[in-house]
């Protein structure tokens, strides 16, 4: 893939997977009193990880701990909820994320097992950008209609 599609794909992986958080966090959360420069901070530096680990092309449950953390941490510095609800959203959050990287990948191993030679098949599974996209459209999916549904009601 050429290298410049390859870093605008990457800035739309984080971009789309920063706003997917973005919304869940405010759907489902309280915001408390942070001034909100603080809370783009927080923002910015999601999207900054998600862009190193695609620069970095982490294997994909490498960083799921980290994700975990990250969304623990602006969960807790910028909403008043219940510490149980601020986790329990943290970990709704990574868990449709990586549910849906790993059927993506799912999908993109059996078809491979049936119409690539085996040496030819990568096992470190590290998803292209193409099939995170792919990811991120199901994962919207799925959240979209609660979200959406969430939203209308207030």
């Amino acid at each position: 893939m050429d290298i410049m599609l390859k870093w605008i794909a990457y800035v739309i992986l984080s971009a789309a997977e920063t706003w997917i958080g973005y919304r869940l966090f405010n759907t489902y959360l309280t915001r408390n009193s942070v001034r909100q420069r603080y809370y783009w901070l927080g923002v910015i530096f999601y999207f900054t990880f998600q862009m190193f680990s695609y620069v970095n092309e982490s294997p994909m449950f490498s960083t799921a701990a980290y994700y975990f953390f990250f969304a623990t941490i602006i969960a807790v510095v910028f909403f008043s909820d219940s510490l149980q609800n601020k986790i329990t959203i943290a970990l709704l959050f990574v868990i449709m994320n990586y549910a849906c990287k790993t059927a993506m990948t799912g999908i993109a191993l059996a078809w491979g097992e049936q119409t690539l030679p085996r040496e030819l098949i990568n096992y470190r599974i590290v998803m292209d950008p193409w099939s995170q996209m792919m990811a991120y459209t199901v994962c919207f999916e799925f959240m979209g209609y609660d979200l959406y549904s969430r939203v209308e009601a207030e």
